[in-house]
């Protein structure tokens, strides 16, 4: 995530190579999109991971909970730690 949101040329050139993109205004107009909506921290979307849940158990009662399936103790200590924060520093 950092990398995406601080070397757009880079991004860029991944999208370009792996999508098969040439356009320059679809790379550009891909790569704000996708900007705009990317976390700072990398953490699961509950919410996301509830539409799933609901998709893949719908005959199941009850319903799992998506706190079941993440575990954000990593990222909650590197977070903790100021690592995450270190990265957006310039």
């Amino acid at each position: 995530m950092h990398r995406y949101k601080t070397d757009k040329e880079f991004t860029k050139r991944v999208f370009a190579k792996y999508g098969k993109i040439t356009d320059d205004y679809l790379l550009e107009g891909t790569w704000q999109e996708h900007a705009a909506i990317l976390q700072r921290v990398p953490r699961p979307s509950l919410k996301g991971l509830q539409f799933l849940i609901e998709a893949q158990f719908r005959d199941k009662s009850p319903l799992p909970k998506p706190e079941t399936f993440v575990d954000n103790s990593l990222v909650d200590q590197l977070e903790k730690s100021g690592f995450i924060d270190s990265l957006y520093k310039q």
